[in-house]
């Protein structure tokens, strides 16, 4: 068990080092986390107009008959 958390702390450590690169590679991840988090928010806010939209049509639809 104490073996296996200090391979988990050394990995650790090796992730959040990456040398000259680090800066470069956490704003990719941060920049990647920001999309896909925008095109979540994206989908679900279209996917409610479009459920609101349906149904003021249906609505008018049933008002015609």
């Amino acid at each position: 068990m104490g073996a296996t958390i200090f391979w988990f702390i050394m990995m650790l450590g090796d992730i959040l080092s990456m040398g000259d690169y680090t800066a470069y590679v956490w704003s990719a991840y941060g920049l990647t986390l920001l999309v896909l988090v925008g095109n979540i928010l994206l989908a679900r806010r279209r996917h409610s107009a479009a459920r609101l939209d349906l149904g003021r049509r249906l609505q008018a639809r049933e008002g015609e008959r």
